[in-house]
């Protein structure tokens, strides 16, 4: 009779045992299952983005968002050196010349790479600069109303901008297809005197 026991309770413990297993994998793979889930969705709601499909482009007076950029520091070019080559997209930050735009600067004349390099420290004071290129007389009369009622604005035409109207602040860019006052106007409040050299 023990005989018969002890092999019965063996097997009760064995079943017992594998039941228990069972339910732990069971527990186990269905917690692995919702981990994957949450992981799945997580990547999905906050995993990197992909590259933005090309936008049509900008109507007449259209502005970009402002695009805001690291900065690629405050160093001064040394005395006698080249200014750096800038195409297409105006500077925001980073080596520029020792010497600035004075205020008000309104220039009639192309910007070369030297202007840039000092309307880039003009920036560093917290001015603006207002770039344009291809814009007929009567934009450009626009455009320097607005630059003349403000204050800390220089204004120049640069032919290697891509933009019609490129408005920069330090680490800040906004571009525009045409004079748009409201976004001119708006980006000047928003950024001057935001430098990180406070020069009155």
């Amino acid at each position: 009779m023990l005989n018969k026991r002890k092999p019965r309770e063996a097997s009760i413990r064995e079943r017992a045992a594998k039941a228990k297993r069972r339910k732990r994998l069971m527990i186990g793979g269905g917690a692995l299952v919702g981990i994957l889930i949450l992981g799945f969705a997580g990547y999905q709601l906050f995993g990197p983005k992909p590259p933005p499909t090309p936008s049509a482009p900008l109507v007449a007076g259209e502005c970009t968002p402002i695009q805001s950029f690291a900065s690629q520091g405050q160093a001064h070019m040394n005395p006698g050196d080249a200014p750096p080559n800038y195409s297409g997209t105006p500077p925001t930050s980073g080596l520029h010349h020792p010497t600035w735009q004075a205020d008000g600067t309104i220039s009639r004349q192309p910007a070369d790479n030297l202007f840039l390099a000092r309307g880039l420290h003009s920036l560093e004071h917290g001015r603006i600069v207002i770039y344009y290129n291809s814009l007929d007389a009567t934009e450009i009369a626009a455009l320097d109303n607005i630059a003349r009622s403000e204050r800390k604005v220089i204004l120049a035409p640069w032919s290697g901008l891509k933009d019609k109207v490129a408005l920069t602040a330090w680490t800040r860019l906004q571009t525009c297809n045409g004079v748009n006052e409201q976004a001119v106007r708006g980006f000047i409040n928003a950024f001057r005197d935001r430098g990180p050299e406070s020069v009155p």
